[in-house]
């Protein structure tokens, strides 16, 4: 089996930080919670962007200090529950 989360988040983590250069720290996997249970990726952006840092994939926006992301394969639906 694949690690799609961590190759995901892997991808994200060099995108932001070596192509675009971008002050923000990328964790893969964190626990967010009291009772177990992991969030794919977290972006702590330390800085606003500047205009040539705003070509960032669709969908994502660093208008916050943070970002959560959560990646679901084809086999896992994102239902309700999973939020």
């Amino acid at each position: 089996m694949q690690p799609w989360h961590r190759i995901f988040g892997l991808l994200l983590s060099d995108l932001l930080q070596r192509q675009l250069r971008l002050d923000c720290e990328v964790q893969l996997e964190p626990d967010m919670s009291l009772q177990q249970q992991f969030l794919d990726v977290l972006i702590i952006h330390r800085s606003p962007l500047s205009p040539h840092e705003s070509k960032l994939p669709d969908g994502l926006s660093l208008n916050h200090s943070y970002s959560l992301l959560s990646y679901k394969s084809h086999r896992e639906p994102l239902t309700l529950w999973t939020l």
